[in-house]
């Protein structure tokens, strides 16, 4: 591990840690996709499968512009939060209350993202690296949308769902 001297060293330390993440869903998120119920969230699934690789793509093009190589540490807390997703879907026995864990595993996951992205953005700005902070910006907002996407489905529909055999046996 490489010390942390500056705004730029912790900039790039960050942005290894945003990489590993998407790197993480990605490898992680097809499973979830075949373990949901909810045909609107199978298509989250999908859709926040892509916004990773496409996530990827875009850290990549600003580690080039930073003269930098994209791999470095895992991301641990990225890899707690997956975990807690099996550990959450293994022992729900209701299809509906599974739904509901995956949504709000996924949303801790894309909470973490936000506040990744949004310093990373603001470290770019400060840094003078403003087309990088435009795209982590963009990044950002693409990460709250699907929180907001996530939330409406999950208050719509699957904890609706996920509540029905709660109220049935109340």
């Amino acid at each position: 591990m490489e010390p942390i001297n500056n705004l730029r060293d912790l900039f790039i330390e960050l942005l290894k840690d945003r990489y590993d993440s998407e790197k993480q869903q990605i490898e992680a998120f097809p499973k979830l996709l075949r373990e949901a119920t909810s045909t609107e969230l199978k298509h989250i699934i999908q859709n926040s499968i892509d916004c990773s690789s496409r996530h990827i793509f875009k850290l990549e093009s600003i580690f080039r512009k930073v003269k930098m190589y994209p791999e470095g540490d895992i991301c641990e807390a990225n890899l707690s939060m997956i975990n807690e997703i099996w550990n959450l879907m293994e022992r729900s026995t209701n299809p509906e209350v599974k739904d509901a864990a995956i949504i709000t595993a996924i949303q801790h996951i894309h909470h973490y993202d936000i506040a990744g992205y949004g310093s990373l953005s603001a470290y770019a700005k400060a840094l003078g690296y403003y087309e990088s902070s435009h795209i982590l910006h963009d990044m950002l907002d693409e990460e709250k949308e699907m929180d907001t996407a996530l939330k409406m489905m999950a208050i719509e529909s699957v904890n609706v769902k996920a509540n029905q055999e709660s109220i049935d046996d109340y």
